[in-house]
C-alpha cells in the first residue's frame, strides 16, 4: 500500500507592488473578479504541460470540478531534463528510454474552500510517498498570474495549528493527559533518585483519566500555556513529578486529535489517510474515495483560519501591513 496523506494551507492574494505594504484582496473581489474565476482561467490554461524552465519542473491539470464555495481536481507533476531507463521489476529489463525533453507526470489531488466574502480560503494537497505538489502548484498558478499581467499572486501558507489547538479545546472534551517524562524510573524509589533527575532512563509516562462518563477541565491552564502566559511544567502541577510534555488527547465527535504541546516548532502538516482510501489499479487514490474524505478535513478546519478577519497595523501614515502569526504546533492523528 502507497503511503498518502492531506496537507492543509491557507490561501491568500496579495497584490504584487509595494509587498510589504500589499494589501490582503477579499476572495470574492480581487480586481473584479471571484478567486474561482481566476483559479479556473488557471486550470483551463493548464490542459496541456506547462514548464518552469527554472528548476526543470512541469504541470498540467488533470481534472478541475468547481461547485458553488468549493472545488477539487488534479494536477499531475513532474520532473525533466534528464534522461533514464524505465525497467520491469520482474525481468529487470529496459521498456522505455526516458530523454531530457520527456517528463514523468505524477497525479495529486487537490480540494478546497472559499468561504464567501472571506480573505481566506482553505487548501488540501496530496502528498504521495515522499512526492508532494505545493511549491509547483503554488510556483506555476503565480507563473500564469505574471503571464496574465496581473498584479497580484497567491500565497500558500501552512495552517496555523496554535488555532487549530484553540478550536479543538473548544469544541472538544478532554478524555486523557499523559505528562511525559523522558527517563524511566527502575522502581518508585528510582523516580526521586538524582539519576531519575539527569535523565538517565527511558520515558515515563504518568496519565491522568476521567471519571467514567465524565471529562478532564484543563482547558483553562492549556489555553495559558498556548498564550504563553504559563510554562509547561504550569500547566498541570503534580507532587513530586517533574515532566518534559503534556500530550493532550481530545474528543471531537466521532474523532479524537492528540495535542503535543512541547513539540510547537515541530509541525509536520501531514494527515495520513492511508488506511481510509481506496486505492484503484494505478496505485493511487480513488478520486471519489480521498474527495470525500477531504471534504470531511475541510469541513473540520475551516473555522479554524478565521477566514473572515485580518488584523491590520499602521506601518506609515500611507501603507499598512498584515500582522501573521505563523507559530506551530504539532497535532496527531
Amino acid at each position: 500500500m502507497n503511503n498518502v496523506s492531506l496537507v492543509l494551507y491557507v490561501i491568500r492574494v496579495r497584490e504584487v507592488e509595494n509587498v510589504r505594504g500589499g494589501r490582503y484582496y477579499n476572495l470574492d473581489n480581487i480586481e473584479g473578479r471571484t478567486f474561482m474565476e481566476i483559479f479556473k482561467d488557471y486550470c483551463d490554461s493548464r490542459r496541456f504541460i506547462s514548464c518552469n524552465k527554472g528548476i526543470q519542473k512541469a504541470a498540467s491539470i488533470k481534472r478541475i470540478d468547481i461547485e458553488n464555495e468549493n472545488f477539487s481536481g488534479l494536477i499531475e507533476c513532474g520532473n525533466y531534463g534528464y534522461s533514464s531507463e524505465i525497467k520491469s521489476i520482474e525481468t529487470s529489463r529496459t521498456t522505455h528510454l526516458k530523454t531530457n525533453s520527456e517528463v514523468e507526470m505524477i497525479p495529486f489531488f487537490f480540494s478546497g474552500k472559499i468561504p464567501k466574502d472571506s480573505y481566506k480560503g482553505l487548501i488540501a494537497l496530496e502528498k504521495f510517498k515522499t512526492f508532494g505538489c505545493k511549491t509547483v502548484l503554488e510556483d506555476d498558478f503565480n507563473k500564469f498570474l505574471h503571464e496574465s499581467d496581473l498584479k497580484f499572486r497567491i500565497t500558500l501558507h501552512p495552517i496555523l495549528p496554535e488555532k487549530v489547538a484553540k478550536q479543538y479545546l473548544q469544541a472538544g472534551n478532554i478524555c486523557k493527559i499523559r505528562l511525559v517524562k523522558h527517563s524511566v524510573p527502575k522502581s518508585i524509589e528510582d523516580a526521586y533518585s538524582d539519576n531519575y533527575k539527569l535523565g538517565e532512563f527511558g520515558t515515563f509516562e504518568y496519565v491522568i483519566n476521567p471519571r467514567r462518563n465524565k471529562t478532564l477541565s484543563f482547558k483553562s491552564e492549556i489555553n495559558k500555556y498556548l498564550n504563553n502566559q504559563k510554562s509547561i511544567r504550569q500547566v498541570i502541577e503534580v507532587q513530586g513529578l517533574e515532566y518534559d510534555n503534556v500530550k493532550v488527547e481530545l474528543e471531537i465527535g466521532s474523532k479524537k486529535r492528540t495535542i503535543s504541546l512541547n513539540h510547537i516548532d515541530k509541525l509536520t502538516g501531514d494527515i495520513d489517510i492511508s488506511n481510509e482510501i481506496e486505492f484503484d489499479t494505478s496505485g493511487h487514490p480513488r478520486y471519489s474515495s480521498i474527495l470525500n474524505i477531504a471534504n470531511d478535513i475541510i469541513r473540520e478546519y475551516i473555522e479554524v483560519i478565521d477566514y473572515k478577519n485580518y488584523e491590520m497595523k499602521p506601518v506609515n501614515r500611507n501603507n499598512c501591513e498584515e500582522r501573521v502569526n505563523e507559530h506551530a504546533m504539532a497535532l496527531q492523528q
